[in-house]
């Protein structure tokens, strides 16, 4: 099972959110509402692969991404939507560098899509991130712009720290950013291994 609270950035629960346990494809292979404490239970499938919670998508929050869920654990997510969305998160090791693990994420802002902005990416002020629900440090944070055509969008490559003597195999990161206006938006992603 996959149990959680969906929450603004003040900590109140949201009603209603939807849940979405979706495919490699991007469809909606079950779906779910959260309680007016913004509590939700959702059965997991080996089918799914994303879980994405969203509420008044595009008009007053973005979504929160969970990347490759494991179908065979019970997980609880304690989930935070507000105006920023991190899309694209991922995780990779550098052979040979310091003992570390790098994170790339495109982070989004419902302000700036809202004012029709091209690169629609908030400057951030704040990066935190948890590995397996412990706080790491960063080591560092570049500012990347992606192409998307003739244009670009920004996104972030971060390297944070990770634990001498620990192997370098995890099973989840959390992701949660803070822009310049102090918006909020969250992301997990799971190690499928």
């Amino acid at each position: 099972m996959i149990n959680g609270i969906v929450k603004d950035k003040y900590n109140n629960p949201i009603q209603n959110a939807t849940i979405e346990l979706k495919n490699d494809h991007f469809e909606t292979v079950l779906k779910t509402n959260t309680n007016q404490d913004g509590l939700f239970s959702i059965k997991s499938t080996n089918e799914g692969k994303y879980l994405i919670a969203i509420k008044d998508y595009r008009i007053n929050y973005l979504e929160y991404w969970a990347t490759n869920i494991n179908f065979w654990d019970d997980i609880n997510l304690d989930i935070i939507i507000d105006k920023l969305e991190i899309y694209g998160l991922n995780a990779f090791v550098v052979n040979g560098a310091y003992d570390s693990i790098f994170l790339y994420f495109r982070p989004m802002s419902l302000v700036k899509f809202l004012h029709n902005e091209s690169n629609i990416c908030p400057n951030i002020k704040s990066v935190e991130i948890k590995i397996d629900d412990v706080s790491t440090s960063l080591l560092g944070i570049n500012k990347v712009k992606e192409s998307i055509g003739n244009e670009y969008m920004n996104a972030y490559l971060v390297q944070v720290k990770k634990d001498v003597g620990k192997t370098i195999i995890w099973n989840k990161i959390d992701v949660k950013v803070i822009d310049d206006d102090n918006n909020v938006g969250m992301a997990s992603l799971y190690n499928n291994i």
